[in-house]
């Protein structure tokens, strides 16, 4: 009985989550015409302060939304099991999509299409691992590009500097 007792009160402990610490950062690559340093030439990474970002258990297909907090980052705890992390945009329609990023032809930008924007939407920015017994904290870097941004699908094809 004593032992009964005992499951009845640390299993449902265990089944609560591990304590997970994630970050989210948008890369701003260096766009400039002078030489760079090595280090400017890398770019930089920035927190991404009130920043959703999807994560579906990949078993369960349980889905689950975080927001990051001012600094860039959410702590809470997640069940043991491989999660696939997906920015928020990446739930939109295609319509949304092309009227929230402008995604067409113009002077300056080539936009690449439906099927772009479909392959984009299923791959995930990040996939992540939660161990049992085992606090972990991980990055996820959402990546930006010279002039245009983290708009997907579309092709800066304007003047470059020089």
């Amino acid at each position: 009985m004593k032992h009964l007792l005992l499951l009845l009160i640390f299993v449902p402990l265990l089944t609560l989550g591990q304590k997970v610490k994630i970050d989210v950062l948008t890369h701003i690559p260096y766009c400039g015409a002078a030489r760079p340093t090595a280090e400017i030439g890398r770019g930089k990474d920035e927190l991404t302060p009130n920043y959703i970002i999807i994560l579906i258990e990949r078993t369960s297909k349980k889905r689950i939304e975080i927001k990051t907090n001012a600094e860039g980052s959410w702590s809470g705890k997640l069940k043991p099991g491989v999660y696939e992390a997906y920015r928020l945009d990446k739930t939109l329609s295609n319509d949304e999509l092309k009227l929230k990023y402008k995604l067409e032809h113009t002077e300056n930008f080539r936009y690449q299409g439906d099927e772009c924007l479909d392959d984009w939407k299923i791959e995930p920015d990040y996939v992540l691992e939660v161990a049992k017994n085992k606090k972990q904290s991980f990055t996820i870097t959402i990546r930006s590009y010279c002039y245009r941004g983290t708009r997907p699908c579309i092709e800066y094809t304007g003047p470059k500097p020089y």
